[in-house]
Formats: structure tokens, sequence, C-alpha cells
């Protein structure tokens, strides 16, 4: 099974919810830098962020930490309205 990195499942989940980099920062309050480095795995959110986009986006956190299995949702997450 091929191991999938940290960043590959961050922009998916992001993707997913059809945010650009800029908008999904704004989430977690960072800035599109920030977040172009975790999907890049030049850098990595801190433990606080990554509990805040599992819980909003219904992904498990463990399955989002490790590097192997496929990413799945726990259940649809609810997309929110862009402001």
């Amino acid at each position: 099974m091929e191991k999938i990195k940290l960043g590959q499942k961050i922009r998916l989940i992001r993707v997913k919810q059809n945010l650009s980099q800029k908008e999904f920062g704004l989430i977690f309050g960072v800035n599109q830098k920030s977040v172009s480095q975790w999907e890049q795995d030049l850098s990595r959110p801190n433990l606080d962020i990554l509990v805040s986009m599992s819980t909003r986006f219904q992904v498990n956190l463990d399955t989002l930490l490790k590097g192997d299995g496929k990413l799945e949702f726990e259940k649809e997450p609810e997309h929110d309205e862009k402001t």
C-alpha cells in the first residue's frame, strides 16, 4: 500500500471543499504561504490545527496523521459558504 503524505491529505481536504489556499488558511488563522508549505510537506500544521481540521472536515485524526491508507471522511463534510 502506497503511503500518502500529510501534505497530500491536506490538499485533498482543501480541494474537496473547493477552497483556495488563502480561504483554507483563513479558517485556521494562517496565511496562504503556510497552507502551501503544508501541502508541499515543507512544514506541518501544529497539533491544534490538525485536531481542528479533523473535526471540521470529519476526517479521522489517526488516518490524517498516519501515512498509510486512504483518506476517508467519517461523514460528508458540510461545505461552508465562502465569505
